[in-house]
């Protein structure tokens, strides 16, 4: 069967995508930090919605990097870590994270 004809625009729709992916993972961070930060008497179902958004804005990000790659584009990434870590991705020891000393 031969496949449909659309008016869409594959850079704007995967650019679009891209930046959901961004948004939904930021929003996993947060509500975790967020779920993290309660204290209280109401800290049990407070920590439990918190997470409960954390895992809805992570099953949403799955959606859109599926729809990414099924596309056969790249991810994007905004963050300064993963930005440095796919530009250097020709050696394998430096997508290693580096490890920082504590001080005494």
């Amino acid at each position: 069967m031969p496949k449909p004809e659309t008016n869409l625009d594959d850079k704007k729709v995967l650019a679009t995508l891209n930046q959901i992916l961004e948004l939904e993972l930021a929003g996993v961070v947060r509500y975790m930090h967020y779920s993290f930060m309660i204290f209280g008497h109401q800290r049990i179902p407070i920590t439990a919605w918190l997470r409960k958004q954390a895992d809805e804005s992570l099953a949403h990000s799955v959606l859109a990097g599926e729809h990414i790659t099924r596309s056969g584009a790249t991810l994007r990434c905004a963050s300064a870590s993963c930005s440095r870590r796919t530009s250097t991705r020709s050696t394998r020891s430096s997508t290693r994270p580096t490890r920082t000393r504590r001080r005494a």
